[in-house]
């Protein structure tokens, strides 16, 4: 068995080859099976990360979200360990934050839904639920105390076999990709 380390080095480096517009039709699929989660489509408020060019795209997510007047929150990276929630109104005005993620050019930190839905980015997932993230723990930590579903989304080329799991590591309810949705708890339907 691997370990997550070496895992997330290969699949880092297989994301910089992907092509931009490969990615782009990829994420329009996401998108389409995001839209047929109860728990996002029916959601008043959805908390989601703004993705960085290699990772699948989240801004048709966020654009269908506030057509349909549903509030969006999105992650600010603060110091090297913490993470707090900034309301979303404008997905175009935006700059780079901390680690090179885009962040709103205007940000108001605010308490999260505490069972909102929650979209998370990752490096590569297993088919038990698990997600390997960039390292910091940024998500873990606030998973580990949020209460709404957790839905990682990821290009299906970040599927990798079982990977030795951490007592902080979160498990999903719920990995969709462009080709499948890994369901693992009944949250998601």
């Amino acid at each position: 068995m691997k370990s997550k380390e070496t895992l997330r080095k290969t699949i880092l480096a297989k994301r910089k080859f992907i092509d931009p517009d490969e990615i782009a039709h990829k994420s329009q699929r996401i998108l389409e099976r995001l839209r047929q989660i109860k728990s996002i489509f029916n959601a008043p408020e959805i908390l989601t990360y703004l993705a960085k060019p290699e990772e699948a795209d989240t801004l048709g997510l966020i654009d269908w979200a506030l057509e349909k007047d549903t509030t969006v929150y999105v992650p600010i990276t603060t110091g090297l360990t913490d993470m707090q929630w900034s309301r979303l109104t404008n997905p175009y005005a935006l700059k780079n934050g901390p680690f090179g993620i885009p962040i709103p050019t205007e940000i108001t930190i605010v308490a999260p839904p505490k069972d909102a839905p929650v979209i998370i980015p990752c490096v590569a997932f297993a088919e038990n639920g698990h997600r390997i993230g960039h390292g910091a723990g940024f998500y873990d930590r606030f998973l580990a105390q949020h209460q709404g579903p957790k839905i990682a989304i990821a290009l299906e080329v970040q599927h990798v076999p079982d990977f030795p799991q951490e007592p902080h590591d979160i498990k999903m309810d719920a990995i969709v990709t462009e080709s499948n949705t890994y369901t693992f708890t009944s949250v998601i339907e």
